[in-house]
């Protein structure tokens, strides 16, 4: 588990979220309340369009973020009208979590079946304690401290 880990709060844009993912290389961003209990997730594929099949159409496909279709050609204004969108419309506030006392077999289930690349390590009461990654598995069954 990774308890030095970076966190953001719902009341923050996601210009200044998406800045903090980038600057410390992460594509998951937890988002914790004042008391510092885990409300959300903000994952940096939500914030890159998506390519997807235009309804009721044959081969077309377009650009969506936020559920709007997009032209490419306006994808920058698109950007500049959600940089003060808050984190808190935008993140997962159903998220898969596990607790400090699961097994290794608990873990690797959870993780496997979630599709994401990190869980989050929560107390009885929701406080976030830490992230724990595939990355992080990997090494624990390994042996490996890289």
């Amino acid at each position: 588990m990774n308890a030095s880990f970076h966190a953001t709060s719902p009341d923050q844009t996601l210009a200044d979220a998406a800045k903090e993912m980038l600057s410390r290389r992460i594509s998951t961003l937890p988002v914790v309340d004042a008391q510092k209990r885990l409300v959300g997730a903000l994952y940096i594929e939500d914030l890159l369009p998506k390519v997807e099949p235009v309804p009721f159409t044959e081969d077309v496909e377009a650009f969506k973020l936020f559920d709007r279709w997009l032209d490419e050609r306006n994808l920058e204004s698109f950007y500049e009208n959600y940089r003060q969108v808050l984190v808190q419309k935008l993140m997962h506030q159903r998220i898969h979590t596990v607790s400090p006392d699961d097994t290794l077999t608990v873990v690797l289930r959870a993780i496997r079946r979630s599709n994401f690349r990190s869980l989050f390590v929560i107390n009885e009461q929701s406080h976030l304690l830490g992230l724990i990654s595939r990355s992080d598995l990997l090494r624990l069954l390994l042996g490996v401290d890289v």
